[in-house]
């Protein structure tokens, strides 16, 4: 082996990586426009700009190369949105560092979810009636408390279907919540026609 080859081998290996194929960091911005589209899109109250830091803090926790094996650029495009990646196999450590990035990018999951139980789609019927749309959404607040709510987003994130008490709880509040209201509303109903 000649002197020439050991800097002629090194500088042709650079020269190729350079012209073919995308760089990391060309791979790593498609991914975090990717989740910031999805997410803005996915009618959750994420702006572009919050998606974008969302996408950034979540592909730094995962990697490209992760979720290129898991999903590639394209399924990526439809999953991302979901917040439910089972694929990546992704720790509870890993589950609980992405619920709080929508935190530091000032998106409240907690209050996203509350924000449905208010919504007047949600409610159907019931949210002609102030007492019972105001009563639950005040006792759905109360039911989920910001553990139980972190737990059941790391659960639905990480795709741990035998951790999903904290759900189990939280359903059972919420079906309490709602019959309850419904019931004391029909109870004011008759009495007052009475």
């Amino acid at each position: 082996m000649s002197l020439r080859s050991l800097w002629v081998l090194p500088l042709l290996v650079v020269l190729l990586s350079a012209c073919g194929g995308e760089s990391e960091g060309d791979r790593k911005d498609k991914y975090i426009d990717t989740m910031a589209s999805s997410l803005a899109s996915n009618d959750m109250g994420v702006n572009e700009a919050k998606g974008r830091c969302i996408g950034s803090k979540f592909v730094d926790t995962v990697g490209t190369d992760r979720l290129q094996e898991a999903y590639g650029l394209s399924r990526f495009a439809t999953e991302a949105g979901t917040l439910e990646y089972p694929e990546l196999n992704l720790t509870q450590s890993e589950g609980q560092a992405i619920y709080d990035h929508f935190g530091g990018c000032g998106v409240d999951m907690r209050q996203l979810l509350f924000a449905e139980f208010s919504d007047p789609e949600s409610l159907g019927e019931l949210a002609a009636i102030p007492e019972i749309s105001e009563g639950a959404s005040t006792c759905v607040e109360k039911a989920g408390t910001p553990e139980n709510m972190k737990a059941i987003f790391v659960s639905m994130i990480v795709g741990d279907k035998t951790n999903d008490g904290a759900s189990k709880v939280f359903n059972r509040k919420l079906e309490k919540c709602f019959n309850g209201f419904l019931t004391d509303y029909l109870v004011q109903l008759e009495s007052s026609a009475g």
